[in-house]
């Protein structure tokens, strides 16, 4: 059985949950302690601030806040083993999440504890990613698609916890789509002590790690990045693209609609290495690509230009 704890925080009575979680740097060289301390800080603040929130909208569960400790840590590659306590208002709302996540791993039946580890990694690892794209926003679309394509392939080929890889990457930039500012800044603060010593940040045990972003693509992150005057930008992975203009002797002056999402065409912008002649072929392609929009005065969205990042054949 499981066994609850009890916490009060400023007088309220809260049940909590607990979850163990690993975050592992790797370094060629000695970093210095306050540049741990602040990446450590700044993996605090992106698992207070948005972890609720990925995790109340996967499965529809009512978590108060979450609170991290640290359990141990190991020297080497310096291995911290991490508690994320997640509070619950009540007895229902955590018993709720427990059939909910029974549920979801296919363990109703059972009394036995819940394994909700490999679960807060994927959904950590994803918040790295999509952050770390934040952070390369000036970066050809491609690159940035390229660190999330990476992190649903692994969710997706992960049978025992069945989470849709596109669909938490769609939750995650649904919850800090509002705040890309400061879940840019917590990422890039992350990752600053492996950018600066050549090293790479690795979630999960020995039996299932992850790295949500490349050693190769760690060292090009900016220390900083100004995104309030950035484009408004959506992804659509594995989408029909309907065709409405094209050019075969240049990349210049396509354009193109999306059902529901682009109703009036707009210029579709290509990468440079694509076969024109086999995309002016086909009326409708399907393809990965990034919606730009433009925020109107009072507040909706116009479709500005669609950017293929890539064919879904490719």
């Amino acid at each position: 059985m499981i066994e609850k704890s009890i916490s009060i925080v400023d007088g309220k009575e809260y049940s909590v949950f607990a979850v163990s979680h690993e975050f592992r740097y790797t370094f060629d060289e000695p970093i210095l302690v306050a540049d741990l301390i602040s990446s450590l800080k700044a993996y605090e603040t992106l698992t207070s601030s948005y972890l609720p929130a990925i995790l109340n909208q996967l499965f529809d569960v009512k978590i108060q806040k979450i609170k991290v400790a640290v359990s141990e840590i190991e020297r080497g590659s310096f291995l911290e083993k991490l508690i994320f306590n997640l509070f619950f208002k009540d007895e229902d709302a955590y018993n709720e999440f427990c059939l909910k996540i029974r549920k979801f791993l296919g363990t109703e039946n059972q009394d036995g504890s819940i394994n909700m580890s490999k679960i807060i990694m994927f959904a950590m690892t994803t918040l790295l990613g999509v952050g770390a794209g934040y952070l390369l926003f000036k970066n050809p679309p491609q690159e940035k698609q390229a660190i999330t394509n990476n992190i649903v392939t692994v969710i997706n080929a992960d049978s025992s916890v069945a989470l849709d890889g596109e669909h938490l990457v769609s939750v995650v930039k649904e919850v800090t789509g509002s705040s890309k500012q400061k879940t840019a800044e917590n990422v890039a603060k992350v990752y600053a002590p492996a950018s600066k010593n050549n090293g790479s940040i690795t979630l999960g045990t020995d039996d299932v790690r992850i790295e949500p972003v490349a050693q190769q693509t760690v060292a090009t992150l900016p220390k900083d990045v100004d995104l309030r005057d950035t484009p408004l930008t959506e992804d659509y992975t594995d989408i029909d693209v309907q065709i409405r203009a094209t050019d075969r002797d240049k990349n210049s002056g396509w354009y193109a609609v999306i059902d529901q999402i682009v109703p009036s065409r707009v210029r579709l912008e290509l990468p440079e290495d694509i076969d024109l002649n086999r995309l002016a072929n086909n009326a409708t392609i399907r393809a990965n690509v990034t919606v730009e929009f433009d925020l109107k005065q009072n507040g909706s969205r116009k479709p500005k230009k669609i950017i293929l990042t890539s064919l879904s054949t490719d």
